[in-house]
């Protein structure tokens, strides 16, 4: 398996996780000739071929370094961005890919922990809303990590701002764009 992201993350994930004291260190498994993990630190705002896909890391608005991702085929594709706050520079980017099929974004909080919610750098449909004005009308809003606690709530806040347009992700269900 390779993990592809930025650099930060990348370092992030050996310091702090594949480190032999939380996890192995995967990418000396079962030898470092043959790891079951090998590591590609991606160019930020640079699309490069992963696998049969082209992928844009653009950094992101987050207390850690974090990327979202404009992933494509070349006729089609999505944007994924994890842990964020209010962006630009993921939108701007994504403003030339043509097949823009979903829009994939995290929303942790309700809107009653704005406050939170701006101190971590996370999302609520409120900012979620003003997000939806950065993108093309026609596509779809996917959400997901949302706080278990706050999914019931959440879901209605974003059925009032974005009706059918924004919907939460279900787990074990497959998506198709």
């Amino acid at each position: 398996m390779t993990i592809a992201s930025i650099d930060p993350v990348i370092g992030a994930l050996r310091a702090g996780v594949f480190n032999n004291a939380l996890w192995p260190d995967f990418s000396k498994i079962p030898h470092p000739d043959v790891p079951v993990v090998k590591y590609r630190a991606l160019i930020e705002d640079v699309e490069q071929r992963v696998g049969d896909l082209w992928v844009t890391p653009v950094a992101v608005n987050h207390t850690v370094p974090t990327a979202g991702f404009i992933v494509h085929d070349g006729s089609t594709g999505v944007v994924y961005s994890g842990d964020t706050g209010p962006t630009e520079a993921l939108w701007q980017a994504a403003r030339g890919l043509r097949g823009l099929r979903a829009v994939i974004v995290e929303c942790a909080f309700p809107n009653r922990l704005g406050p939170l919610a701006q101190v971590a750098k996370h999302m609520t449909p409120a900012l979620i809303q003003r997000e939806l004005d950065k993108l093309p009308p026609d596509v779809p809003v996917w959400i997901f990590h949302v706080k278990p606690q706050f999914h019931e709530e959440v879901a209605e806040e974003l059925v009032r701002i974005g009706g059918a347009r924004v919907s939460i992700l279900e787990q074990d269900r497959t998506y198709s764009i």
